[in-house]
This record gives C-alpha cells, structure tokens and sequence, in this order.
C-alpha cells in the first residue's frame, strides 16, 4: 500500500508540472502575441508617419511651413517634448529657429527665434545623440540643464557640404535612452528634410537663372518675341518689343504684322 501511496503521489505531482508547465507555455505564447501585436503597430505607425512627411516633399508651401509639418510627424510619432529647425547664420555665429513643435505640456524654451547664441549642440558636422546616462562635457551638461534637456538627438542639414542647419529633437519630461528604432526614424526624417531643403535650393536656382537670363534679353537692344509653334502660346517677349509694338499687343494684331514678315534666314521660325 505505500508503494501504492508512492506512486499515486508521483503521478499526481508529473500531473501538475504538467499542467503548469502548460500554463506557462500558455501565458509565454500569450505574451508573445502581444509583443507581436505591439511590434505590427509600431511599424504600421511608423510607415504612416513616414509616408506623411514624404508627401509634403511635392507641397507648394514656403519650406518652414513644409518644415514644422514634417516636425510635427516626427515629434508627435516619437513622443518627445519638442522638435526645432536651425538655421545657420551666414557668420557661423548664431542660429534663427525657423520651424519647430511642442508636444503637450511643453512650453517654449526661449522668447525669441532670432540672432540665437549658437550653442555647443549645434557645432557638429555630424549626428549628436545624448541619451539621459550619456557622459557629456560641462559646456552640453550646462546647455542641457539651461534648456531642460534631458536627451536630445541633433541632425545636421548640408548645403554645398556644409551643415547649414540642424533639426533637434529633445526629451524635458522623461529619462530618455535613445532606442535603434528612434534612431532609424529620425534618420529617415533627416533625409526628408534634407531632400527638401536640396529641391527648394534647386528651384530656388532655376529660377534665378531665369530671372538672370530675362535680365540679359531685356537689354540685348534688339526685340524678342519667342512663341511656342505648336500651342501658339506666347512664351517671351522682351521690354524693348514690348515698347515699340506697344499699340499692337494693345490691339492685339501682333500675331498679324508678324505674319507679314519676311524670314531672316532660310530656316522658318526667324523673321526680321
């Protein structure tokens, strides 16, 4: 009978590590499905966000204001307490804030957005991570204490290879320690702006070409007038046309005295 007894309590204790062992593996898997859950809307989030500030990039709107949307994305996916865009001054010695964004509860550290000292976390060429733990020098620990900073991320903007501008993002509320994942956002975020910043400076370039051109063509002394063959869309006309056939595009009978004309040359399309 006590081999019996032996038995039934071996059976019974197998029986129970068992079922716990499968509560356990029950509770393993439940846990992981949430991680799993969790991790699908992060990266869905994330996507969204990053798909946003991608399509600001074909915006008409003045950069800041492109800007401080993208701004807003990014510092509202990442939780911080605020995000800034710097412009360098063309002495090296000061900063303009020309978009930023708080997130709730966050007041602005500064009253004004010009002609701002240019502090040691917007001297580097390259990225600037601090994290809450991060041993930093006395000149960033007193900057972060000023600002209540407790971790930042500061990216550089380049124009002609030289950082130009800095977009900052800062954590004042909780003791931040920067993950990968934040990181590879702000990165991304980073070549968006940086992207943007390059379009407008091209367009900017175009465009003054342009102007560069019209200005040589207004005082070549001679009249211009360039149509497009196929649409018939005036496409350019210079001042001194505009002067000396003043009556005719008045009455709009341009396009007849020109018909009128002889060609320069053998090629069509010159008259004189």
């Amino acid at each position: 009978e006590f081999m019996d007894t032996l038995d039934l309590l071996s059976m019974i204790t197998n029986r129970i590590m068992q079922i716990a062992y499968s509560l356990d593996n029950v509770e393993a898997e439940r846990r992981r499905s949430m991680f799993s859950e969790n991790e699908m809307s992060l990266a869905l989030k994330k996507s969204n966000s990053l798909t946003e500030a991608v399509q600001l990039l074909e915006s008409r709107e003045a950069f800041e204001e492109v800007a401080e949307k993208i701004l807003r994305i990014s510092g509202s996916f990442l939780d911080v307490g605020s995000t800034e865009l710097y412009m360098v001054s063309q002495d090296g010695e000061t900063v303009d804030i020309i978009g930023e964004w708080q997130n709730a509860g966050i007041v602005s550290q500064t009253d004004r957005n010009r002609e701002l000292p240019r502090i040691g976390m917007l001297q580097s060429e390259k990225p600037f991570v601090v994290s809450c733990d991060t041993t930093v020098s006395e000149e960033i620990r007193k900057e972060m204490l000023l600002s209540e900073t407790n971790a930042f991320v500061v990216m550089p903007l380049y124009v002609n290879g030289k950082a130009a501008m800095y977009v900052s993002f800062r954590e004042m509320k909780s003791e931040r320690q920067w993950q990968m994942e934040d990181i590879k956002f702000i990165s991304d975020i980073t070549k968006i702006l940086q992207s943007l910043l390059t379009r407008r400076i091209q367009k900017n370039s175009l465009a003054s070409s342009y102007n560069s051109l019209q200005a040589i063509l207004d005082n070549v002394g001679s009249c211009i007038y360039v149509k497009d063959a196929e649409t018939g869309k005036v496409l350019f006309q210079n001042k001194m046309l505009k002067r000396t056939f003043e009556r005719e595009i008045r009455q709009e009978t341009l396009e007849d005295f020109l018909k009128k004309a002889k060609p320069l040359i053998i090629k069509d399309g010159y008259f004189e």
